[in-house]
């Protein structure tokens, strides 16, 4: 519930509890004075009470009505002020809930943003043409740059596995951005933080590693499929640029 609304309800339950003492302080006066007040006006025909019957149930008629009144009054307030303490109490329940699911997403996001790290830097090519120190597997991003490298080099390049590789990598960014954009829990701030985080970690481990992608002409069928995803992530992230 949003400070304003709570305390606009408050100030409602403040007012109710005025007018039940003023409905108070005017009523039982009223009451005490109201049967002095009009039997002493019994010179005065529509005051006459002589023959309205024992003097208690003329005062009990006189009263009643004052009474049933001042009552009526005070239980509406109450049920008012009962009712806008539950809800009150409601929205207190709510936005604990609410909070709860807030710090349940933000710790899915941390769990999700390490693992999206860590497959980055799991990743594993085997090049047919460079050689280093002896060894001809690459890791991360030096995975992805040697790839492009010699993309045009590869037999039936859009078959190619590594293909698979960026895409599980892609999907991966892609479901984190998703989740992040449709938070309902997430306040902007940290909207923005998780947001600029995963831009920072795409562009210095997916969009420049993989810069080389496009150059590539459209006979690499998957490779432009491959640079189209890039581009759209690319200019989603946008948002949580903060240069």
């Amino acid at each position: 519930m949003k400070k304003d609304e709570k305390d606009a309800k408050q100030r409602q339950i403040t007012t109710h509890r005025r007018n039940a003492r003023w409905t108070l302080i005017i009523g039982i006066p009223l009451f005490l004075i109201a049967p002095f007040l009009l039997t002493a006006l019994s010179h005065f025909k529509w005051a006459n009470f002589t023959h309205t019957g024992e003097i208690g149930d003329t005062i009990g008629g006189i009263t009643a009505p004052i009474v049933n009144l001042i009552s009526a009054i005070l239980i509406y307030l109450s049920f008012r002020q009962q009712l806008l303490a539950n809800e009150i109490q409601i929205d207190l329940v709510n936005a604990e809930k609410d909070k709860d699911i807030s710090r349940s997403e933000k710790e899915l996001l941390i769990f999700h943003y390490a693992e999206i790290k860590e497959s980055i830097s799991s990743v594993k090519y085997e090049s047919a043409l460079f050689q280093t120190r002896g060894s001809h597997t690459f890791i991360g991003t030096e995975a992805f740059e040697i790839f492009i490298k010699e993309l045009s080099s590869i037999k039936n390049y859009d078959a190619h596995q590594f293909w698979f590789t960026i895409e599980l990598v892609l999907i991966d960014i892609e479901t984190f951005l998703d989740f992040l954009t449709r938070s309902e829990y997430l306040d902007a701030g940290d909207k923005q933080f998780f947001g600029f985080r995963l831009h920072t970690l795409f562009f210095h481990k997916i969009l420049i590693p993989l810069g080389g992608i496009d150059e590539l002409s459209n006979d690499f069928i998957k490779g432009v499929k491959i640079r189209n995803r890039i581009q759209q992530i690319s200019k989603a992230l946008e948002t949580y640029d903060r240069e």
